[in-house]
């Protein structure tokens, strides 16, 4: 019996100490006195389609404060084109001056990669990455890439930003056509 009441009067103090060191411990928390303490009080982007999206979040919502994957991607750049064939053996080095122009938020058009003047379509998300736009049959098929420079060939990749270094873009592209396939890799640097 007196094993078990020393055993006891242990944890009854081992209980108390335990107790009042959380007690000591805690702390009300104070707002900082320059206001910056409140988190409800800063402004974040509360817009999926925006590349900061929830970033600042808890706060209030805001969306003067979004950019969108167009601001990552619009501009001119000078890209130096790499080609190699279907077996990956280098054909062709090449360099563009090409155009990034925003149709909305998430859609954008590149002009100065086909000499006939047109333009090729891809689809921006928040994560810096920009995919060739889908290519639709007239059955209303949906599929990957699209249609290069008005011909019948097929381009598939994308195009990458980086949060590191966004006046660099890297392309990564795959055209298919009748004669065979062309990858096309390389990086444009923002003029």
């Amino acid at each position: 019996m007196e094993y078990s009441r020393r055993h006891m009067d242990k944890n009854y103090f081992a209980y108390i100490t335990f107790l009042l060191i959380i007690l000591i411990s805690c702390k009300k928390y104070e707002t900082a006195k320059d206001g910056t303490g409140d988190l409800f009080d800063r402004p974040y982007c509360n817009n999926p389609e925006a590349v900061n999206y929830n970033d600042g979040f808890p706060g209030t919502a805001d969306s003067t404060v979004c950019f969108f994957p167009k601001d990552v991607f619009v501009g001119t750049y000078l890209w130096k084109d790499t080609i190699f064939n279907a077996e990956f053996e280098l054909d062709t080095v090449m360099e563009y001056t090409i155009s990034v122009y925003a149709n909305n938020n998430t859609e954008l058009r590149l002009l100065g990669f086909c000499p006939s003047g047109d333009s090729l379509h891809f689809v921006a998300d928040r994560f810096y990455k920009a995919q060739a736009d889908s290519l639709i049959l007239p059955d209303s098929t949906q599929l990957p890439g699209i249609l290069s420079c008005g011909t019948k060939d097929t381009l598939t990749g994308t195009i990458i930003n980086t949060r590191e270094d966004t006046v660099k873009l890297k392309f990564n592209w795959t055209i298919s056509s009748d004669t065979g396939i062309n990858y096309h890799i390389g990086t444009a640097v923002k003029q």
